[in-house]
């Protein structure tokens, strides 16, 4: 797609789904800047809410993916206000955080990818949320509405994934 008709499409989508049209306060709303940990953990690690039955069967699903390469812990667990003091606690409620071992914080639709990429067949995802601003805008949008509305989404999964209530995560 040309430079012209992607920025024309994003634009388009911008006012679609009511994000702000400054250029700089373009991904401020979509996307947090990266924080830092002081103490990162030897192995990714993607922090969850333990308490979203949503959440626990799709982290369930990543899990089977990514094998050993992440570790994944409920953000409801101590060890992690012990351990990551520097996030706070409305951070882990409002999205999934995957901490890298060099320190770096990434959260909502961008943790996701990143995380998925520690398999080499999913690397795909991340390269096309870093190369395409609309499909980073999208997917960031789609993870705040999912967010906003895990019940919902849980009840479609379940649907469309044909989890039985008593196969449920939790």
């Amino acid at each position: 797609m040309s430079v012209a008709r992607e920025s024309h499409v994003d634009s388009r989508l911008t006012s679609l789904v009511g994000l702000a049209t400054s250029p700089k306060s373009h991904y401020k709303f979509l996307v947090n800047p990266t924080r830092h940990i002081a103490k990162p953990p030897i192995r990714p690690l993607m922090i969850y809410d333990g308490d979203c039955e949503f959440c626990r069967f799709w982290i369930n699903r990543w899990r089977c993916l990514t094998n050993d390469r992440v570790e994944y812990l409920a953000f409801q667990d101590p060890r992690v206000t012990r351990q990551f003091p520097e996030i706070p606690t409305a951070q882990f409620e409002s999205a999934v955080q995957l901490i890298e071992p060099n320190g770096a914080v990434f959260q909502a639709a961008e943790a996701v990818f990143r995380s998925l990429a520690f398999n080499p067949r999913r690397q795909h995802w991340l390269r096309w949320y870093q190369r395409s601003r609309l499909f980073r805008q999208i997917a960031e949008w789609s993870y705040r509405i999912v967010s906003q509305h895990r019940k919902f989404f849980f009840l479609l999964t379940r649907v469309f994934w044909r989890i039985p209530r008593e196969n449920a995560p939790g």
